[in-house]
């Protein structure tokens, strides 16, 4: 078995089912979903598994266009959290968008800082 993680972060606007998608992915429910469009995800969700002898982590982040007071810059910030908490690095990023949407929506433009 070896001892290398490879590391998922999940990204998308709230409500996309980014804490869905990882409850599939990890065959759990530990990921705590909100429905419709209210944000339910304030803080980084993560979880180990080991498939095929490799193991990963599913790194849930906080949505892009939050509603649940978060600014925009402090949404930005959690995300880097995620990155940043995965020593080894980030090996694959799923952009979670909503159904039927295109996938250049997101963060204004304007800029956090």
């Amino acid at each position: 078995m070896t001892t290398e993680i490879k590391n998922i972060l999940l990204v998308g606007s709230t409500g996309s089912g980014k804490s869905a998608l990882a409850n599939v992915i990890t065959g759990t429910n530990d990921f705590q979903e909100g429905y419709g469009w209210v944000s339910k995800t304030s803080t980084l969700q993560e979880k180990f598994l080991e498939w095929n002898e490799t193991k990963y982590r599913v790194v849930d982040t906080v949505g892009l266009n939050d509603n649940s007071g978060l600014s925009e810059q402090e949404v930005l910030f959690r995300i880097a959290e995620g990155v940043c908490r995965t020593e080894e690095g980030i090996n694959q990023v799923l952009y979670v968008p909503f159904p039927n949407s295109s996938v250049s929506g997101g963060i204004s433009d304007k800029g956090c800082c």
